[in-house]
C-alpha cells in the first residue's frame, strides 16, 4: 500500500485500479484487512496461497462469486443489459471514470469492460465441467490465472458475463487488468 501502480490517464483517482499483478492484489487485500482490524482472508501455504472464505477480511472473489455478482439474477449478455454500450466500456482507447454507465440490478458498476478483473481461480478450460455445481471454489492456486469482465481493449463479445479469459503471468500487472475485492458476509 502507499503507491498506485495504475498507468494513469485523465480520470485520475476516479479511474479503476489497474496494472496490478495477482500477487499485488493478495498483498493489498491482506494489508487492507489488517488496517481495518479484520482477519486477513489469504494466507501463504507452502509455495502457494490459500483463501479462507470464513475470514472477515478482504479477498478476491472466486470465479463463481464474480459471475453471480455480475449477473445479479439477470440473464443478460452483459452485467445489467444485453446492450454493452449501456453498461460497459469496451473497444475504447483508455480506461474511463468508474460509475459513468448504468449499474447492474445489484447496483454494481463496471462489471462489464473498463478493466478485466482478477478472480481467485486458476484458469481451467473445463471449469464448469469439473467444478461443483453449487458455490465452486475453482482449481488449486496455480498459473495461468483467470480474469473476468473484459476490458477497454476487448471486443464486446469478449466482455460478456459468461466469457472467461486467462492471464498467463500472475506476478506481472497489465494496464487492462484490475481488481474488485470482496468480503464474506457474516
Amino acid at each position: 500500500m502507499g503507491s498506485n501502480p495504475a498507468t494513469g490517464n485523465a480520470c485520475g483517482g476516479d479511474c479503476p485500479v489497474e496494472t496490478v499483478s495477482f500477487y499485488d492484489v493478495i498483498d493489498f487485500a491482506n494489508a487492507l484487512s489488517t488496517l481495518k482490524g479484520l482477519k486477513p482472508a489469504i494466507a501463504k501455504s507452502g509455495s502457494g496461497y490459500t483463501q479462507d472464505l470464513d475470514a472477515d477480511g478482504y479477498r478476491l472473489p472466486t470465479e463463481a462469486e464474480w459471475e453471480y455478482a455480475a449477473r445479479c439474477g439477470d440473464d443478460t449478455l452483459y452485467a445489467g443489459s444485453d446492450n454493452h454500450n449501456l453498461v460497459g466500456w469496451v473497444d475504447e482507447t483508455a480506461t474511463q471514470e468508474v460509475a459513468q454507465l448504468a449499474a447492474n440490478s445489484c447496483g454494481l458498476y463496471d462489471m462489464t469492460g473498463n478493466v478485466s478483473e482478477w478472480v481467485w481461480d486458476a484458469y481451467n478450460s473445463e471449469y464448469y465441467a469439473v467444478s461443483d455445481s453449487v458455490d465452486p471454489t475453482g482449481p488449486d492456486l496455480d498459473s495461468p490465472r483467470t480474469i473476468r469482465g473484459g476490458s477497454i481493449y476487448d471486443y464486446p463479445s469478449q466482455a460478456r458475463v459468461s466469457t472467461r479469459d486467462l492471464y498467463i503471468v500472475a506476478n506481472w500487472g497489465m494496464y487492462y487488468i484490475g481488481v474488485r475485492l470482496v468480503r464474506t458476509g457474516h
